[in-house]
């Protein structure tokens, strides 16, 4: 189910048929994508998140939230209420793809919320091209661009980047790193 929630964006890049000597035509906007689901927190965390991203950048935004169905009204209120300008939001149901994730075992907080990020490119249409997903317990102190150009370090075989969690969660007793839960092998 995709729902489109604010006016149509019309840039330079629609008349140029996205040719510009130096220019990258996908940094006319920054694509997000974003699992929201479990409870009230989740959208705080979001919110606080989202507002991290939005006081260091004036780019415009296209959000995609992947949302499942007992959180998707409150989602599409708390969007619809914030009145964000420079910014186009779409919605995607998890509902039909969370079977697939969550029959899986798994001890971590999130629960198949987490593993439901292996169907991001599963649910949402092939004719984005460049998006990134950002967990929302991350919070932004510069501008977020930085971290979208990233993507012209990518080859064509590139889909993936990842750093490492510095979070207090992942730290043993003591106070020191212990394992590192979300390594991905590929």
């Amino acid at each position: 189910m995709k729902i489109w929630i604010s006016e149509p964006y019309l840039t330079i890049w629609n008349y140029v048929n996205h040719k510009r000597y130096g220019a990258f035509p996908e940094e006319d906007h920054i694509s997000l994508v974003y699992m929201l689901g479990g409870n009230f927190m989740t959208r705080l965390m979001f919110m606080q998140h989202f507002k991290s991203v939005l006081s260091y950048s004036d780019h415009y935004f296209r959000l995609y939230f992947i949302v499942d169905d007992d959180n998707m009204q409150d989602v599409q209120d708390l969007m619809a209420s914030w009145n964000i300008s420079k910014c186009d939001w779409f919605f995607y149901n998890l509902t039909e793809y969370e079977d697939r994730v969550k029959w899986i075992p798994n001890s971590h907080y999130s629960k198949y919320y987490g593993l439901s990020k292996l169907l991001i490119p599963e649910i949402l249409p092939d004719t984005l091209g460049k998006i990134m997903f950002v967990d929302i317990d991350f919070v932004f102190r510069t501008d977020i661009f930085h971290l979208w150009q990233m993507f012209r370090n990518f080859d064509r075989n590139q889909s993936l980047g990842m750093a490492e969690n510095l979070s207090d969660y992942y730290l043993n007793k003591n106070g020191k790193k212990s394992v590192w839960t979300a390594r991905v092998s590929l």
